[in-house]
């Protein structure tokens, strides 16, 4: 299993849009966190490789729920207040602190929100399409009050984006439902995106850039806060990768999983 991973990130992008070969998703308002599974025991790791799994003790249990000896789960830590909405400030007094994290238990519903499988089990997923990692993901996950499954829509991402503005949540993600998971360290593209800040360009620019790196995965966050575009990850442009999800490394997952006991997601 891999020890470390880094994460697709988000740039800057214009308008929702609707398109068949894409998927939609809630954009949370939290920490990104990258979840290893392994020996009984979950280790939340952030985008910038900083532990952050004693931050969060109510996710202890997070392997209870994953029905896998060794996993590797991307998501987002999140904060719900009473009225279940996610609100970034109860997470803030968590960060960096090293004691004293008892204390503020209760002070906000942590709920991990999973939306991508990196891993499982001896297969790495990371060339597979997304929809197939996220339909392995859905298979292995038995959600609970603190671990969800990141849900989608299909295509539909203006009528998507519209319920994001009426419920007042951050953004949208939009991800092509054919994409690989690259590694921001692993893509060129992401490391040269990531070296122009979007704050430095004006309009012109930016519809230059984002034109130019039109990418697999798309961020677009909520005009109620923002009023621009938002990024979530690159593809690399080469299709010929020899690491391509074979038809036979995607049956035998699946195959494997189908025939998985039921039980523990029977109680």
């Amino acid at each position: 299993m891999p020890a470390a991973i880094h994460p697709m990130l988000a740039t800057l992008v214009d308008d929702p849009f609707s398109n068949p070969e894409w998927i939609f998703e809630t954009k949370w308002d939290g920490f990104r966190s990258v979840c290893f599974i392994r020996n009984g025991r979950a280790r939340f790791v952030s985008r910038n490789q900083l532990e952050m799994t004693s931050q969060y003790p109510e996710l202890a249990d997070v392997t209870k729920h994953i029905d896998a000896k060794e996993a590797i789960l991307d998501g987002e830590i999140v904060a719900l207040d009473q009225d279940g909405m996610p609100r970034f400030q109860l997470l803030q007094p968590r960060v960096g602190r090293k004691g004293g994290i008892e204390a503020l238990r209760g002070k906000g519903h942590i709920v991990y929100y999973v939306f991508d499988l990196i891993y499982l089990d001896g297969y790495d997923l990371t060339a597979c399409a997304l929809v197939e990692r996220k339909a392995a993901l859905e298979r292995i996950l038995r959600p609970s009050n603190f671990i969800k499954f990141s849900d989608h829509v299909e295509g539909n991402g203006k009528e998507f984006f519209k319920q994001i503005e009426k419920f007042k949540l951050e953004g949208m993600l939009a991800k092509r439902a054919g994409s690989p998971y690259v590694q921001k360290r692993k893509s060129k593209q992401s490391n040269d995106r990531k070296s122009s800040s979007p704050a430095t360009l004006n309009l012109a620019e930016l519809v230059h850039t984002l034109a130019h790196w039109l990418s697999d995965s798309i961020a677009i966050v909520s005009c109620i806060t923002l009023h621009m575009l938002v990024v979530v990850s690159i593809r690399s442009r080469s299709r010929r990768s020899t690491n391509s999800c074979s038809r036979s490394r995607l049956s035998a997952v699946l195959s494997w999983l189908r025939q998985r006991p039921m039980s523990r997601f029977n109680g």
